[in-house]
């Protein structure tokens, strides 16, 4: 007899009565710890690259009354600048910015309040989602081990202190993937459209969204075969749609092979494609007004960007259409009368970004359409120990279940099988991307890993209490209960501690087997370990330093000026290049990246740095020939290599 791998699942109105006082401490815990680390996060960060251009364009569209056209035409989604950027900014007042990407004086205050939000707003609802998901398939020791693992993550951590998107587009997939389970268990009108709302609000946190159309349709597709080999019932529902692509009740998984095989010889494929397809298009007449909704039905411009006139031929408009009468009709249209929703125009970029690719790097290469392994190595090189353990037992328990016949596809519940195969689809998606610039892509992965890992190894935990019943005869051994208890908290024990050795610097994270932070400069760079995040501590190194005679290279868009940093910046410098004491350089330009000239900084990294801010800027005191005829010499070619450039422009 088949052992069941895991407990019933209780329902959300049973967690508020069966579970113990211990596991809402452990929430409340969890909110706690992290709204601790995201205090101590956001007082010791400068203003990050990203929320450079998230805050100026919240202003513009505060001061235009409505939204700036630049978000969507950067690619960017709305979401999470109008949860946490517009509130804020509707109480105060700023003039008009005309430049998206450059940082002004008065940014370190007004990023206070959109950084809080995304923590109260963001980050606390990500911990409840998980808690109570983990409660109702784990109970309460699973939810309690999951929340505080979540909460203790440096990668978490960093991203609820800093009011970015990647925190939004994991909250809202997650809750794509949720409603989309909600939906399948029971399909109706109202959990269609709560769907609808969920996959819009994902779409509009951040265009990687797209990736729930596919986990969707296969889902659907899924359900409709499921439906099709299960004897039809008389019950019937006045509150759901009349079309078979929205079943009126959960029907039982369990059925005879003969009423299964008659069913699949006397039905065929045609309603499993009817059905499927009907939901889906259903859905999609749904999710794109509102999608479209969430942009605040504007538009961003012509439909297509250039005349007919000087449409180039790998124009993504000739490679779909071609050329002929029809199309240059269409592609003139689209040019002077049609307007672009904003919503296409974020696809369009990230489409266009992606075809084109992002000078990337990578244990000393680079690259401008990435590496497949690039992902993986991220994952390897950024996750505390606790979660590659965790992902482990979740790779070899699954083999183990599945092998041990405790569980199979099919006996997996819909919230289950959705999360599996929404985790499945991003790993190809990231696996084949060309745009490899930071960790933070895979950010919506680690609550997959935590929720599902977690729940593997309760799993395994009934499998063995079942298989291997104690010495009285009843199936509750002490011996499983005992070693999964102390692996639950050897895990949590081991993640509380990579939380605080990193604190407050934890978006430059890396793990202990790779080097840690003081190695990551060589494995990563970009927002991986430096995004303009450390001015505040480089102030405090400077403060006994002469500023006149300190040399800047600083990766960001954050004004030093604003944090009390006065030294030259080495595009402007103000001294014979002799007279310099000290060279402050962040790490990404000192690894050769988006920095003018051939890798000029490349002899420093042979160097030890006298000091660090944070991990992500490196300070060298200029005090031996060697260095100083190293300075000089990267500072010319840096400025040849910028004259050029300029030329070309």
């Amino acid at each position: 007899m088949t052992a069941k791998a895991s407990q019933p699942n209780l329902t959300l109105t049973a967690i508020r009565h069966k579970i113990p006082v211990y596991s809402w401490l452990a929430l409340f815990l969890a909110m706690g710890l992290l709204g601790f680390a995201s205090f101590q996060i956001q007082s010791t960060s400068s203003i990050t690259f990203d929320e450079t251009f998230y805050l100026n364009a919240g202003v513009r569209t505060v001061a235009s009354g409505t939204l700036d056209p630049a978000i969507c035409d950067c690619g960017v989604a709305p979401l999470p600048i109008i949860i946490c950027y517009l509130p804020p900014l509707l109480l105060s007042r700023n003039e008009y910015r005309h430049e998206a990407w450059v940082g002004h004086e008065n940014d370190p205050q007004l990023i206070i309040l959109p950084r809080r939000l995304n923590t109260l707003l963001v980050g606390m609802p990500l911990l409840i989602v998980i808690w109570l998901w983990l409660g109702t398939k784990c109970g309460p020791a699973g939810a309690s081990l999951g929340v505080l693992m979540t909460a203790a993550s440096p990668t978490i951590q960093a991203h609820a202190a800093l009011a970015t998107t990647d925190l939004s587009f994991t909250l809202f997939g997650l809750l794509g993937i949720l409603a989309l389970a909600h939906y399948l268990e029971q399909p109706t009108w109202s959990r269609l459209g709560i769907l609808a709302i969920a996959m819009a609000a994902c779409l509009s946190a951040k265009y990687s969204g797209v990736f729930l159309f596919p986990v969707a349709g296969l889902m659907f597709l899924g359900r409709a075969l499921r439906d099709q080999n299960v004897p039809p019932t008389n019950e019937t529902s006045t509150n759901v749609p009349e079309t078979s692509a929205t079943p009126t009740i959960e029907t039982s998984t369990e059925k005879s092979p003969l009423s299964s095989s008659i069913s699949r010889r006397s039905q065929g494929w045609w309603p499993v494609v009817r059905q499927t397809f009907v939901t889906y298009t259903l859905l999609l007449l749904l999710v794109i007004p509102l999608w479209w909704a969430f942009h605040g039905f504007s538009f961003t411009g012509p439909l297509k960007n250039v005349p007919l006139e000087v449409t180039p031929p790998d124009s993504p408009w000739v490679e779909i259409l071609g050329r002929g009468p029809w199309a240059d009709w269409i592609m003139d249209q689209a040019h002077r009368r049609w307007k672009r929703p904003a919503p296409i125009a974020g696809v369009l970029f990230q489409y266009l970004h992606n075809k084109t690719g992002h000078t990337a790097f990578l244990i000393g290469e680079t690259s401008l359409t990435g590496w497949r392994t690039y992902f993986p190595c991220t994952i390897g090189f950024k996750s505390t120990p606790s979660e590659l353990i965790l992902i482990t037992l979740l790779l070899l328990g699954t083999i183990f279940l599945r092998l041990a016949g405790c569980i199979s596809w099919s006996q997996l519940d819909f919230s289950r099988r959705c999360l599996w195969l929404s985790f499945a689809v991003l790993a190809a998606l990231l696996l084949f991307a060309r745009i490899n610039i930071g960790h933070r892509y895979v950010l919506i992965l680690y609550p997959l890993f935590i929720m599902l890992g977690i729940d593997t190894i309760f799993m395994i935990y009934h499998s063995f209490i079942v298989r291997f019943p104690n010495t009285s005869g009843t199936s509750k051994a002490e011996w499983p209960r005992v070693i999964f208890t102390l692996i639950g908290s050897l895990l949590l024990a081991m993640q509380l501690w990579s939380s605080w050795s990193i604190q407050p610097h934890p978006l430059s994270y890396f793990n202990g087997l790779c080097g840690g932070p003081e190695q990551g400069g060589r494995l990563l760079l970009d927002s991986n370990i430096d995004w303009g995040q450390d001015l505040p501590t480089l102030q405090k190194l400077l403060a006994s330093e002469d500023s006149s005679k300190v040399a800047l290279q600083y990766f960001g868009t954050a004004l030093p000026t604003a944090y009390g940093i006065h030294a030259d910046p080495t595009k402007a410098l103000r001294r014979p290049l002799e007279d310099y004491e000290l060279l402050a350089i962040s790490v990404t330009h000192l690894g050769g990246l988006y920095v003018f000239g051939n890798d000029p900084y490349q002899k420093f990294r042979t160097w030890q740095p006298e000091a660090r801010a944070g991990y992500s800027i490196n300070l060298y005191r200029l005090d031996t020939p060697e260095r100083k005829a190293a300075f000089a010499q990267a500072i010319q070619e840096h400025e040849k290599a910028r004259a050029e450039y300029l030329l070309k422009q």
